[in-house]
């Protein structure tokens, strides 16, 4: 039977219109909650006289955030096509006219018993660290590192939720899977303190999740909005006020070594296969399990049990595990013009075009939707990638810029997604940004830059 690989696409692409349901999104609908969070916390921890947030980690922070949602678009469909063709030939709780209490406790205590599970394993080996690892590379613990997601989680994270479907409407699942997701970001942060005794026995808190990021604690705490699991399947670790937590990988303001947000993402799969690749009999161990030590990919130091041996080739690794003072003395370059076009393009170019692509989106072919949102990732890599202040990274910038020159508007007119005059002010914005850059290029030396 021939495929029609144009129906195919259109369905991948647009899931909810194949199957007939428009999906409740509460992470749509809390992202100015989110940002209006981060701005409390900013402004708050100012007034207190702590410097929580570090402008180009925060970046770093949202990019990654901003590129899982470019890229849910090619995802979205894993989450609901396996779940609606379990749903429809197992249902042991059946549908409603309308969902009672039942489906939602249901719904609720079962994503976030898979979620627990999803993120235990997700720290149990190399192939599930891969996709985990971006949530965890940040030194910054603030609002901003909840966003800071890793886009190889979806490609597999659906499968756990699969044994809800029984119990459970799409519908159901897709909300509380959201709710799951945006109850978690409040758990992002050094501003609140342990609460009240039996809030803190019963939900994840930011007490609670500063202990599962920091890298002087064990491998603990993987609830997502429930601290029951943990103490059900005996991984839970309490803060002790006499170890303050200590967050990213290691030592390194930029364990990658770059600020390119497509490194931040695959690094550690990189990594894992050139592991397996390099021994084929051991090739299951490199992939499938997580270990500290020489022969392994260079792990999070979390990784070590009590006493274990630094290995000698990591050299990121802590040897004096104090924390830091907070004012981020280990970040040499002060910021500087590429750190502000950075932030200028992401939050009032990539950002607010993505918006006008998820709004137009519906109407969009496959063709279209791959190439718009091909180029806003592309957009997004290369204007956060100049962080790095490098050669390689402004000229690719720079390519960048050349090609939406052209793209933008051949986009624009068919989809009627920006006026005449939109498109003027857009095409005036790239212009100037090429200025920039070739200004900023001008002032590197003609060997590579390399960023302090």
């Amino acid at each position: 039977m021939a495929v029609d690989l144009h129906a195919a696409l259109q369905a991948w692409i647009h899931p909810e219109e194949a199957v007939g349901r428009k999906q409740p999104d509460p992470i749509k609908a809390a992202v100015p909650f989110f940002f209006a969070l981060m701005f409390l916390e900013l402004s708050i921890s100012t007034l207190m006289g702590k410097k929580v947030y570090n402008l180009r980690q925060t970046i770093s922070n949202l990019s990654a955030g901003v590129l899982l949602t470019f890229c849910a678009v090619f995802l979205k469909a894993m989450f609901i096509f396996p779940y609606a063709w379990l749903r429809e030939r197992v249902a042991i709780v059946p549908d409603a006219a309308e969902y009672t209490t039942l489906h939602h406790i249901l719904g609720f205590l079962f994503v976030d018993h898979a979620y627990y599970w999803f993120h235990r394993t997700a720290h149990m080996s190399n192939l599930g660290w891969a996709g985990h690892v971006t949530h965890h590379s940040s030194c910054d613990y603030n609002f901003s590192t909840a966003l800071r997601q890793g886009v190889g989680e979806s490609t597999y994270s659906w499968l756990y939720y699969l044994y809800l479907a029984p119990f459970a409407p799409l519908e159901v699942f897709t909300l509380h899977k959201g709710v799951n997701t945006v109850i978690q970001f409040w758990v992002h942060t050094e501003m609140i303190p342990k609460l009240w005794a039996p809030i803190e026995f019963i939900f994840n808190t930011p007490s609670h999740h500063r202990v599962h990021h920091a890298r002087n604690y064990g491998r603990a705490n993987f609830g997502g909005s429930l601290i029951i699991w943990d103490r059900i399947y005996g991984s839970f670790e309490g803060e002790e006020d006499a170890r303050p937590c200590i967050y990213g990988l290691d030592n390194r303001r930029v364990p990658t070594g770059t600020y390119d947000p497509l490194w931040q993402q695959a690094h550690h799969l990189v990594a894992s296969l050139r592991l397996a690749a390099s021994d084929p009999r051991h090739a299951a161990s490199a992939l499938l399990t997580r270990r500290y030590g020489p022969g392994m990919v260079i792990p999070a130091i979390v990784d070590a049990k009590p006493g274990a041996a630094v290995p000698a080739a990591s050299d990121g690794l802590d040897r004096d595990p104090r924390r830091p003072n907070g004012w981020f003395p280990w970040e040499q370059r002060a910021l500087g013009a590429l750190d502000w076009y950075a932030a200028f393009h992401l939050f009032a170019v990539i950002v607010p075009g993505g918006l006008i692509l998820a709004e137009a989106a519906p109407a969009m072919t496959p063709a279209q939707v791959i190439l718009a949102f091909g180029a806003a990732i592309a957009s997004l890599v290369t204007a956060v990638g100049v962080v790095d202040a490098s050669r390689a990274a402004l000229q690719r910038e720079l390519a960048r810029l050349a090609a939406v020159a052209v793209l933008a508007p051949a986009l624009a007119d068919p989809l009627r997604i920006l006026s005449a005059t939109q498109v003027r002010a857009f095409m005036a914005v790239l212009a100037l940004s090429a200025l920039v850059v070739l200004r900023q290029l001008s002032t590197l030396p003609a060997a590579k830059a390399k960023a302090a």
